[in-house]
């Protein structure tokens, strides 16, 4: 999630006096999106940041996973998505059972998928990657 964030432009927001961004002058009333995708890649809060690193995650010395006030898959404050807790639960279970039940291969070894590539859009998703299931029983 944090390579490809689910929806890009989340719930649009307007300025409600004039501000500067980047040395631009945005006036009131102008409608401004947040993309977490330029944050969630952005090597001031994540070293190596197209690196697939799950261990970056986990806490050095207990070896658990330990949360990141960096990542923002769901919003922050008040605007928070609601469905957070159970949306994390059905993607826990989901991959745990993919998991479980399958390996996940490259259908070539020598040419493994490409994982940090993505569509970009409304919904943003990888770019479609040829992969071969292998039943793990």
């Amino acid at each position: 999630m944090r390579h490809c964030p689910h929806i890009s432009l989340p719930l649009q927001h307007c300025l409600m006096q004039d501000a500067h961004i980047g040395g631009y002058k945005v006036p009131k009333g102008t409608q401004v999106f947040y993309f977490g995708g330029s944050h969630h890649r952005n090597p001031e809060h994540f070293k190596d940041p197209d690196a697939f690193k799950p261990e970056r995650f986990l806490n050095e010395s207990t070896g658990r996973f330990t949360s990141d006030e960096k990542l923002m898959y769901f919003g922050v404050g008040k605007r928070r998505c609601v469905g957070e807790i159970m949306g994390k639960m059905e993607s826990y279970v989901y991959a745990a059972m993919l998991l479980q039940r399958f390996k996940i291969l490259p259908v070539d070894d020598y040419n493994p998928p490409i994982v940090n590539d993505y569509v970009a859009g409304i919904n943003m998703h990888i770019v479609p990657q040829k992969v071969r299931l292998e039943a793990r029983f």
